[in-house]
């Protein structure tokens, strides 16, 4: 036979139900409140790492100094100073960062070809630091065939 519950064991039993009920409860406004609290904090977050990001980078700029494509007739001599490229990465002039392969013959700065025959020659810019890190610019000479109309 089961042993008859005391007015004290039933009135414990009872507020341990609620107890259970309130934590329950409680932990789930606090679950909510937490997560709501999260996606704030993540929203401004990102609003402020926007806007960060956009004042550091807003005068930044990748490219050509000069004009980027040349027209020559053939037969004549080719003989370029280079410009270079204009590179500003994060607010700092990277400017000469790069490397150059070309298919003129190359003396420092200046590039010269003679008696250049019709086709296209070029200077290629390799960055090599900063956010544009392996990012390429062409200038290229395009030599075209030297005629006369009839």
């Amino acid at each position: 036979m089961a042993k008859k519950k005391s007015g004290w064991d039933v009135w414990r039993e009872k507020k341990e139900r609620e107890a259970k009920r309130n934590i329950k409860k409680t932990v789930r406004k606090t679950n909510t409140g937490y997560f709501i609290v999260a996606v704030i904090f993540i929203a401004v977050g990102l609003v402020a790492g926007y806007y960060a990001a956009s004042f550091l980078t807003k005068n930044d700029c990748f490219e050509l100094v000069g004009s980027k494509e040349t027209v020559i007739m053939a037969g004549s001599d080719l003989s370029y100073t280079d410009e270079g490229i204009k590179y500003i990465s994060m607010g700092k002039d990277i400017s000469t960062a790069y490397t150059v392969e070309t298919n003129l013959t190359r003396s420092g700065n200046t590039y010269t070809q003679n008696d250049i025959e019709p086709g296209e020659y070029y200077i290629i810019y390799t960055v090599t630091e900063g956010r544009c890190k392996g990012m390429t610019l062409y200038r290229v000479f395009t030599v075209e065939e030297s005629g006369g109309t009839d």
